[in-house]
């Protein structure tokens, strides 16, 4: 399910994703059973697998974040791999910052 995205040529969205107020660059791959929330980049051959929500999250070429992980207000760099539970915590109580 897209809702006010902007998707790239050679994108592959798998079934149970859910794509709100983003940007999903060329070639990326998209689930399945992702949640990219309103504000993310997914840059061109990113993949964002399977139970991997993002928030504002600006994923680099070729960035891949698997499964089982959570990503908010964060900027992942081109061909990172981020491993299988990671969460970014960035709210102190009172504020968000960016990760």
């Amino acid at each position: 399910m897209l809702t006010n995205t902007r998707v790239g040529n050679g994108v592959r969205i798998n079934h149970g994703t859910l794509v709100e107020d983003s940007t999903v660059g060329e070639a990326a791959v998209l689930g399945p059973y992702s949640r990219i929330r309103p504000g993310s980049e997914i840059g061109p051959e990113a993949h964002v697998g399977n139970f991997v929500e993002t928030k504002k999250a600006k994923l680099g070429r070729g960035a891949k974040a698997n499964h089982l992980t959570y990503l908010g207000d964060v900027e992942i760099g081109e061909r990172s791999n981020i491993g299988a539970g990671t969460i970014t915590c960035n709210y102190d109580g009172v504020s968000k910052h960016k990760t």
